[in-house]
């Protein structure tokens, strides 16, 4: 499934495969992008400040089973309107897709939001690293950080069994706030960003109906997805439309347990069921430090000669 949108932005002329789907900031610094005079004195450059890792507050949850005809009203009424995306987004859902006999796991307290969150607040790792979203499988969740401190967090829906969605590092490319399909003008993506240019991967709102659903793209919520489209930086491309540097690092890791009970079905016997530690990021971002460096570096260099910044 192909869209119509950003054909102009394509670099490698793939079409887009539709997937019918869906603070803190640490100040880091811009090398010079030419060296000084020999004669100048030159002073270090600042360490990028480390953000101190921060202990998540431990949150026990219970659950409800909805047994009304509205159960949206009904959920509504348990939580509280302004509980309730909190609620929806904890269990992978949005509110058109609740039902009667839908169990509902809920938190004992919401006065910690970010206690909700699988992702821990910090990582050390990307102290030098503006932007980079991370979108866990296994538990569907999505977490963005800004120099290594989370700054939002949701549930998502990825791709189904059959049509999964491919766990690497990619780099954000083109997006469009409305990406019709060339497959069926009915599909349409909004808030999409893709993230692999060549098989149509992208990242936008769609419906969140518990589970993966996708057609390997990634589905956020409505404001879930507006917000990412405003937050990530794009590729920079030449007037050749040549690839000049790429956009925010999206690290998709995991694969989700299909057959098995979600793991946000498990909170209530298991208040630790969803946690992503932080060693086990600690482990997949290592590796790819470099490249995310180099590229960032890269990115800096263009950004600042096209502003003609010294």
């Amino acid at each position: 499934m192909q869209s119509k949108a950003n054909t102009k932005k394509t670099i490698l002329g793939g079409g887009i495969v539709l997937c019918l789907v869906l603070g803190i900031v640490f100040v880091g610094y811009k090398q010079a992008s030419s060296p000084l005079p020999a004669s100048s004195i030159l002073e270090p450059l600042p360490e990028p400040e480390v953000p101190v890792v921060i202990p998540k507050k431990e949150i026990f949850y219970h659950s409800i089973t909805l047994t009304s005809t509205k159960p949206g009203a009904e959920l509504v009424a348990a939580v509280g309107e302004a509980n309730l995306s909190a609620v929806l987004s904890l269990n992978r859902v949005d509110i058109r897709h609740l039902q009667k006999d839908h169990v509902i796991s809920i938190p004992d307290s919401f006065e910690d939001m970010w206690a909700l969150s699988s992702f821990p607040k910090v990582i050390p790792e990307l102290a030098s690293v503006p932007k980079m979203m991370f979108i866990a499988q296994g538990v569907q969740e999505f977490g963005a950080y800004e120099y290594g401190v989370l700054v939002r967090f949701g549930g998502i829906s990825t791709g189904k069994k059959v049509t999964p969605t491919t766990s690497k590092l990619f780099y954000a490319n083109w997006k469009g706030k409305e990406v019709i399909s060339t497959a069926n003008d009915e599909w349409i993506l909004k808030w999409n960003v893709n993230v692999d240019n060549l098989n149509g991967i992208g990242i936008h709102e769609y419906e969140l109906p518990g589970y993966p659903a996708s057609h390997s793209c990634i589905r956020f919520s409505a404001s879930d997805a507006e917000w990412f489209y405003s937050w990530v930086e794009n590729w920079v491309l030449s007037p050749e439309e040549q690839l000049l540097a790429q956009g925010t690092p999206v690290l998709v890791f995991g694969e989700y347990g299909f057959g098995q009970t979600a793991p946000w079905k498990k909170l209530v016997e298991d208040p630790k069921a969803t946690t992503i530690t932080l060693e086990s990021l600690q482990e997949k971002i290592t590796p790819l430090l470099q490249d995310i460096n180099e590229k960032q570096e890269q990115r800096d260099n263009v950004i600042a000669d096209s502003e003609g910044t010294p």
